[in-house]
């Protein structure tokens, strides 16, 4: 009997979802008055400071606080009825000069990249709050370059199983995080931390040039690390996949194989870190501006008996932990008027899915424990280890003098800092929800929830960007 040949990922369909991320993510950037509350003052600093060939400073430029005092909205942490009489514009320019900038022990490949776009901008006309937007408006080419991967992961890995792809797909589409709105370097994490997971799974699939992959794969996860501090413990999850590629060779020229496409993997990977392990200006290296970032947002080591009575160590503590972490990854974090994001039931559905969803791709059951549930187990593992380091840095660290965590909610729960996880926790999420629907015998079960998801995802971006095109500060009313 000849078996039907599996549909294939359709150019229409890839095509549409394209446009639309884009229209989106274009839509939500400028309805968004600048400067978003995760840090986006910080990063356009750090960006302005690589295009002018300043990026040793620590104190914030004197134009980047002139852009701040001309372009900055209050509208994310009050209320435009409740606004008070601003300070002066000297007053917040002075301000932010005498401010320390702690972001500027971060990695600098975005910030590098992202200077020259920004200098590419001003060769076009661009200046003060454009120039700003025209920063953010980098993250889409990144994202929808995640899009593409997705597809290309989709037919190295589920050739047999396109429907788990096509729900990546558009769940990318209509995504609400908003990391990817404003000009943060986590966007460019997501790219090449993901791009890296495929390009090493590859060998495990037997696709032609395994040798090149891995090296590429190993390359792409240096970029991330060079990135963001916080795509070390990613990467280091994600390296994994070549030395699961060694287990489970034959002995032999098969073994053999396997080792040297994990020692290109790896070398491609740590080489050039360690090479440029004096990136940081302190002398502890990546340690070292660990510590002095923490300093800078006033984050002291906790004490153990503080740490022993930390509210995350009982069920309920646990629990909000989760929701907030989940919520975030997948809905962002940013404020508006002074209150948090109000999730509802995009919360609900996300949060109760994938904990549903996880477990059922790490543990797929007797008889297919194949290499694609080992490529997905990386993945449920990537995440689980991001949560558990926010989890036990929650626990032990003091918040009592920072903003966030902060005495009254002493969680870090930033679903952004694990966006390296966001391409291959998608698939280990659609996949598991699929599997676990068949095993109930509800075979259409797992489309079915992925579409609610992605309704419930649409709903939330459409909100923000409603809610903030009313902003009378936005791109849309600059001069």
């Amino acid at each position: 009997m000849i078996r039907p040949t599996p549909p294939d990922l359709s150019r229409a369909f890839l095509g549409a979802a394209l446009v639309v991320a884009g229209l989106r993510l274009v839509a939500a950037m400028d309805a968004a008055p600048l400067f978003g509350p995760v840090d986006e003052q910080h990063h356009f600093d750090m960006v302005l400071k690589a295009a002018r060939h300043q990026a040793g400073s620590e104190r914030f430029l004197g134009e980047s606080a002139v852009i701040f005092a001309e372009c900055g909205s209050r509208e994310y942490l009050e209320e435009p009825r409740l606004f008070r009489t601003p300070p002066s514009r000297a007053a917040i320019v002075a301000g932010w000069s005498r401010a320390l900038n702690r972001e500027f022990l971060e990695p600098p490949v975005y910030y590098l990249l992202a200077g020259s776009w920004l200098r590419l901008g001003e060769r076009t006309g661009r200046s003060g709050c454009r120039l700003a937007y025209w920063v953010r408006w980098l993250n889409v080419p990144f994202y929808l370059a995640i899009i593409l991967v997705a597809a290309a992961l989709t037919k190295d890995w589920y050739p047999d199983r396109v429907h788990v792809g096509r729900g990546v797909i558009l769940l990318l589409a209509v995504l609400p995080q908003d990391c990817f709105v404003f000009m943060t370097n986590d966007a460019p994490v997501a790219l090449l931390a993901g791009t890296g997971f495929w390009l090493m799974a590859r060998p495990m699939r037997q696709r032609p040039w395994p040798r090149l992959s891995a090296a590429l794969g190993g390359a792409c996860l240096t970029l991330a690390m060079l990135t963001k501090l916080v795509a070390i413990p990613i990467a280091g999850v994600f390296l994994a996949l070549p030395v699961m590629g060694v287990i489970r060779a034959t002995p032999g020229p098969g073994r053999h194989r396997a080792l040297g496409i994990a020692a290109l993997a790896w070398a491609g990977a740590l080489l050039p870190v360690l090479a440029w392990r004096w990136w940081a200006a302190s002398p502890g290296g990546v340690a070292g501006a660990v510590v002095e970032k923490l300093l800078t947002a006033r984050i002291e080591p906790a004490s153990l008996s503080r740490a022993l009575a930390h509210p995350l160590l009982t069920w309920t503590g646990t629990s909000l932990f989760i929701r907030d972490f989940l919520s975030s990854f997948w809905l962002g974090e940013a404020y508006w008027h002074g209150a948090p994001p109000v999730r509802g039931i995009a919360s609900a559905v996300v949060v109760a899915t994938t904990l549903a969803a996880l477990p059922a791709a790490a543990f797929p059951g007797a008889g297919r424990r194949d290499a694609r549930w080992l490529m997905e187990g990386v993945a449920v593992a990537a995440v689980v280890v991001m949560a558990l380091i926010l989890a036990i840095f929650s626990v032990t660290h003091d918040f009592s003098r920072s903003e966030y965590p902060s005495a009254a909610y002493p969680y870090l729960t930033s679903g952004r800092l694990a966006m390296g996880t966001l391409l291959p926790f998608l698939f280990a999420w659609v996949s598991g929800l699929d599997r676990l629907a068949r095993r109930v015998g509800w075979p259409r079960g797992g489309a079915i929830l992925v579409g609610v998801t992605a309704l419930a995802l649409s709903f939330r971006s459409v909100g923000f960007v409603l809610q903030a095109m009313a902003s009378p500060v936005n791109w849309f009313h600059l001069p």
